[in-house]
């Protein structure tokens, strides 16, 4: 008898760990779902955040092409007054600033400036936010989409681990009597 003991004893053991591992398991599938929540609402927060500095950023480039425009305007006067030499030139005056540098020049700059340091179509803190915004859609979709593969793969651990904690108790059960 001391065989059939001993295997009753294991089964109730490996029953008892099977029973660990469901419970274990619907932990993280409520703290996956948890997860997924959070994940939502970051990507919503992101998304209204990029709306809004997109909104920013065609402002910004509204203002960029008049300033653009005046740099034209400008280096066209310029030319043709002799204004853009430099101060202690032979020219008949300048339009250029205290470093020399003519005014459509420094328009041009500032311009270069707004669009790629700002909100404007170059700039690398608007492309990161898209980046952001992409990669908080894409973490929310897999944490929340039921037919992804995350989900899907949880979801049959789940029911593994019900059906092996399931299988183990009827065993120890008929074990045992």
């Amino acid at each position: 008898r001391s065989g059939v003991d001993q295997l009753a004893g294991g089964i109730g053991t490996a029953a008892d760990g099977a029973t660990q591992l469901n419970e274990g398991v619907q932990r993280l599938d409520g703290g996956v779902q948890r997860l997924g929540n959070g994940a939502a609402q970051v990507s919503g927060g992101v998304d209204q955040l990029a709306g809004v500095l997109d909104q920013l950023s065609q402002a910004q480039n509204a203002a960029i092409a008049p300033l653009r425009q005046a740099a034209a305007q400008m280096r066209q006067v310029e030319a043709t007054t002799g204004l853009a030499t430099g101060p202690g030139s032979a020219g008949s005056g300048s339009s250029a600033g205290s470093a020399g540098v003519p005014v459509s020049v420094q328009l041009e700059t500032l311009a270069d400036q707004l669009e790629s340091q700002g909100l404007g179509a170059g700039s690398s803190q608007l492309s990161d936010l898209h980046r952001l915004r992409d990669g908080a859609r894409e973490l929310s979709s897999a944490l929340n989409d039921p037919s992804g593969e995350f989900l899907t793969g949880i979801n049959a651990l789940g029911a593994g681990a019900a059906q092996l904690d399931n299988g183990l108790q009827r065993l120890d059960t008929g074990a045992t009597t």
